[in-house]
């Protein structure tokens, strides 16, 4: 007895086998492109690049060691200045204490990493009230 396969299912086979083929050939071409990239995909189907990991826990110098730094800076700048001149002192003075973890910049805002360590150090220092808040000015 001799099975009868219809002509359109033949058909429907053939286009698959030959999707595939150049569905293989799209995905090696993009993960050529790509490589090193990391996508996610999106609800509506588009994909965005992945954000960088956060930098591990001790690698960047500690919030801690820079409130003497800036307070010796405020001190030998008159008790007050634009945060630019204390922070070029503060940078002078730990020069030797940063890392290389320190002077990434961030993508975020184009500083460097101990700049924004160094700033967030003077946030906690005026909320323990070490500092009034006035002591370092904003950006001029």
């Amino acid at each position: 007895m001799y099975s009868f396969i219809p002509w359109f299912i033949i058909t429907i086979n053939l286009k698959q086998k030959v999707l595939k083929k150049k569905w293989k050939i799209l995905k090696a071409n993009w993960d050529d492109t790509f490589s090193g990239v990391a996508y996610t995909p999106t609800k509506n189907g588009s994909c965005r690049k992945k954000k960088n990991k956060r930098l591990e826990r001790g690698l960047r110098t500690p919030e801690e060691k820079f409130i003497l730094p800036i307070l010796e800076a405020l001190i030998g700048l008159g008790g007050e200045a634009h945060a630019k001149d204390v922070l070029g002192r503060v940078h002078a003075k730990m020069r030797n204490i940063l890392n290389s973890y320190d002077y990434e910049d961030l993508s975020s805002n184009n500083q460097k990493r101990w700049e924004i360590t160094a700033l967030w150090a003077k946030y906690r220092m005026v909320k323990e009230v070490l500092l009034e808040g006035q002591e370092i000015l904003p950006r001029s």
